[in-house]
């Protein structure tokens, strides 16, 4: 593991101090976790999910690009203009 250094308000660092103690975890334990939650949160294709479920936020994430207009489609020779 690698060592992150990172500037925290001093009230933060406390309410964050409590909630380690309240579950009894250690504050790298409890600031790992929420870098973890944050990364999986906004994975488009988080590996934690089921086949069918990257299946189906990969298909949303195609349909937004269903509104531009490419021209297409084009044949090979017109693909392979230079």
């Amino acid at each position: 593991m690698t060592t992150l250094t990172v500037q925290v308000d001093e009230t933060l660092l406390q309410k964050t101090q409590a909630l380690a103690k309240a579950k009894e975890a250690s504050l790298d334990e409890i600031v790992l976790d929420l870098l973890k939650t944050a990364v999986d949160q906004n994975d488009p294709l988080n590996q934690a999910d089921s086949p069918e479920e990257r299946g189906r936020r990969w298909d949303e994430m195609m349909e937004q690009f269903g509104k531009y207009d490419t021209g297409g489609p084009f044949t090979r020779d017109e693909l392979n203009e230079r």
